[in-house]
């Protein structure tokens, strides 16, 4: 994951706690559980999704202006996300084609650390 950690170091790890509200589709076994890190002012939500072919998010409490990106922790790839993140709303994002894990990372284009 070290593209992800190195285009992203701006991120304080102090800014993050885990969203157990914000995982709508949580898989019941634990090897396929999903997790979900969110921002207190809901500016920047980071997701992992194991194994799992989509992450159903309540984008609720998220402030607007988001744009997500999902990175591959196994080749470094990154890709937009598609469709755009509409806050306010419960979202279906769905992990890249041909990829077993993903990281998703919506944030506020103007946010740094």
């Amino acid at each position: 994951m070290t593209a992800f950690a190195g285009e992203n170091a701006f991120y304080r790890h102090g800014d993050l706690r885990v969203s157990t509200d914000a995982v709508k589709n949580q898989a019941e076994e634990t090897p396929r559980k999903l997790v979900a890190l969110r921002s207190a002012d809901g500016d920047l939500l980071v997701a992992y999704l194991p194994d799992n072919r989509e992450i159903v998010l309540d984008l609720k409490s998220m402030a607007p202006g988001l744009t997500g990106r999902w990175f591959n922790p196994v080749t470094g790839a990154s890709v937009s996300v598609e469709p755009p993140v509409v806050p306010g709303s419960i979202a279906t994002l769905r992990r890249p084609a041909g990829w077993m894990d993903a990281v998703l990372l919506l944030s506020k284009p103007d946010r740094a650390g």
